[in-house]
């Protein structure tokens, strides 16, 4: 709807309409509102609806083994019945923390935001008085939110992170880390508490959105009472809308000629029907429509690194948004009224299709690979509470590929077995969130592996693999406390790798790179230097260059080779070129030892001619050459290239 003038787009507002159930006109207009009174009796019905049909209906769903009932997890919090709370109103049942010792049943599974410090969780204080009860009054809404809707969806049991792994025991923390995924996998249901950012605000409160409540505007209609013949010649309408050669006006006339519109009064219901219109800015991300359900990913819940595993291995999602109640799995995604949600088959679904398929000898590095670097991709752009968490967010996934296949390493961050490919990543700082892009001082780890950054990590492995894996270990991984600061992940290891090392001086060849810069387009660039952690890379020192501050790149770094060819960008690139920025770092009694800061990718058929750097904050600069021809270019690269075995640190 727009009006204005001249120009009649100036005042513009798109419009979404819903109706109900008992109105006429809902076989027209679709859209119910959302439910959002999430913690109703309706709301908890339809999500046992949805239960119910994934379990008996959903071919992909069905397609993973799943025993029932299956093996509880070390601990659970046990629902004990609940009471009156005077006057016979029901009061929130307590819990018990109880070890199953192998024993069996169904249960559920939380997922929420910590957010803050918990000091009601389990420590090995608290342990014998959990078991015997938890008083309801001592837990955190979002927890205590759990705890009723577990009982209202039939369930006894509940898994919770911070009740039934000891929060003060490092190694049970390890232990029951490792087996969280496992955990999701195997509950009934993973209730997401996709909103609340704390864990002390709770979600089965009435949600409240502006708009919503008997819409913006109520628009009175009548319409007809056989809506199956309307529907048919609406749907006999539409072709014409899309063919420009036929005339609209003529079709409508010819379409509707002797139809319902020229029947009595008696084709006609009595009384109008009411549609609510609600305001949407459709030129806005679709979250601006007060309909529209937003997508899981988008809500708080999304943004949580430690919530991607419980995403990965949650066979079906119950989420709690900031509208409405949204249920997702492999074969559906849907919503408690409103515009239904996209069903995406992003990582989770990916995921769950490499977990179930059985994977040959030959083919299991390379699906590994390719896996773990989705998995990467999703969990670099997510945020962390704790530094320190970076390894362990992510350790239930780990342990279900270790035993998923067996004989693979896991080198901190890394796989052995497709070492090469997952060396292979980068950090784009001409991206989009770029500005997330840094080395993080609560990480202490090797160059090689990208546990060390903060901001979105992505990877280009080449078609031929040049280098060679001599060995690679990881001597140390501890998270240490530094007085009052936030705890440091210390990660120690070396990977030894043989592979061709470029012999020329960086200045010798600057002139054919650029590096990746804020606000820098990439797509014509064939030759990039991507640096680890940004414009925070140890291999970038400030300096005054004609009087202004500079970034200056460092003239010692060395080009090593990982692979040839591939694609680039969605284009193959037979004759590229992709590997390791480095720094030789200076060890007593040892030579040919480096530090990794970026990686790199070069066109050896095409070339940059001589050109200026485009305009970036910081003015980020590289030694100055004269420019080649690209043949000359990619004839001189080749010549340089020796194998050395070189130890990364």
């Amino acid at each position: 709807m727009s009006w204005g003038s001249p120009d009649p787009m100036t005042r513009r507002v798109g419009m979404s309409c819903y109706s109900t159930e008992a109105e006429p006109i809902s076989h027209y207009a679709i859209t119910r509102a959302p439910r959002l009174d999430v913690g109703s009796p309706g709301a908890f019905a339809l999500a046992k609806s949805w239960i119910s049909e994934c379990a008996s209906n959903h071919a992909t769903c069905n397609k993973t083994k799943r025993e029932s009932p299956p093996e509880l997890p070390t601990r659970v919090l046990e629902i004990l019945e609940e009471d009156d709370n005077g006057g016979g109103a029901k009061a929130l049942p307590s819990v018990r923390l109880l070890e199953t010792n192998g024993s069996r049943g169904e249960y559920a599974a939380l997922s929420y935001i910590w957010g803050c410090p918990q000091y009601c969780c389990t420590t090995s204080l608290n342990y014998e008085e959990y078991k015997r009860e938890i008083r309801a009054s001592s837990l955190p809404q979002s927890i205590a939110d759990g705890v009723r809707c577990a009982q209202q969806l039939g369930l006894r049991y509940l898994w919770v992170d911070s009740f039934c792994i000891i929060q003060d025991s490092p190694a049970d923390k390890k232990r029951e880390l490792s087996r969280m995924a496992s955990n999701y996998r195997r509950a009934q249901i993973t209730i997401s508490a996709a909103k609340p950012v704390r864990c002390n605000e709770g979600f089965l409160q009435t949600r409240q959105v502006p708009g919503l409540v008997n819409g913006l505007f109520r628009v009175r209609v009548l319409c007809p009472k056989d809506h199956g013949r309307m529907s048919k010649l609406r749907e006999e309408y539409r072709p014409n809308i899309y063919f420009p050669g036929r005339s609209k006006r003529g079709s409508v006339s010819q379409e509707f000629e002797g139809s319902v519109w020229e029947i009595g009064d008696e084709a006609w219901h009595a009384e109008p029907s009411v549609v609510h219109l609600v305001a949407a800015d459709w030129n806005e991300p679709v979250c601006n429509d007060p309909l529209q359900a937003i997508h899981p990913d988008r809500e708080p819940i999304g943004d949580r690194a430690w919530a991607l595993q419980e995403l990965l291995a949650s066979p079906r999602l119950l989420h709690y948004g900031s509208r409405q109640m949204v249920w997702r799995c492999y074969d559906k995604t849907a919503a408690d009224g409103g515009r239904q949600p996209e069903h995406d088959r992003g990582v989770h679904y990916d995921y769950n299709e490499y977990y179930r398929d059985d994977h040959s000898d030959d083919e299991t590095a390379a699906e590994l690979g390719a896996m773990w670097q989705k998995i990467v991709t999703a969990y670099s752009v997510r945020t962390l509470t704790f530094p320190s968490d970076k390894l362990d967010a992510l350790a239930g996934v780990v342990d279900e590929l270790n035993r998923s296949m067996t004989g693979q390493q896991y080198l901190a961050g890394l796989w052995r077995d497709c070492l090469i490919d997952n060396l292979s990543w980068y950090q784009d700082m001409g991206a989009e969130g770029h500005e997330a892009i840094s080395l993080n001082p609560n990480r202490s780890c090797p160059s090689w592996t990208w546990i060390g950054v903060d901001g979105r990590v992505d990877f280009c492995p080449g078609e031929e693999v040049i280098a060679e894996i001599k060995s690679a270990v990881v001597t140390r991984v501890e998270t240490i406390q530094v007085r009052h600061h936030c705890p440091c992940l210390v990660v120690e290891g070396n990977i030894v790798i043989q592979l061709p090392v470029l012999q020329l001086e960086f200045h010798e060849v600057a002139a054919k790179f650029r590096c990746s810069g804020p606000g820098m387009s990439m797509e014509t660039i064939p030759n990039i230097i991507y640096l680890d952690g940004g414009m925070r890379s140890p291999a970038l020192s400030r300096q005054i260059v004609g009087g202004r501050p500079t970034l200056v790149l460092s003239p010692g770094i060395r080009f090593a080779e990982l692979t040839r060819g591939g694609c680039w960008r969605n284009v193959h690139t037979p004759n590229a070129s992709r590997g390791l920025v480095l720094v030789p770092v200076p060890v007593a009694g040892r030579e040919h030892v480096y530090r990794r800061v970026g990686f790199f990718a070069v066109d050896l058929e095409c070339g940059l001619p001589e050109g200026r750097w485009p305009n970036t904050p910081g003015d980020l600069r590289m030694p100055h050459q004269k420019a080649m021809d690209p043949s000359e270019f990619g004839e001189l690269w080749t010549e340089a290239l020796e194998e050395e075995v070189i130890t990364i640190i």
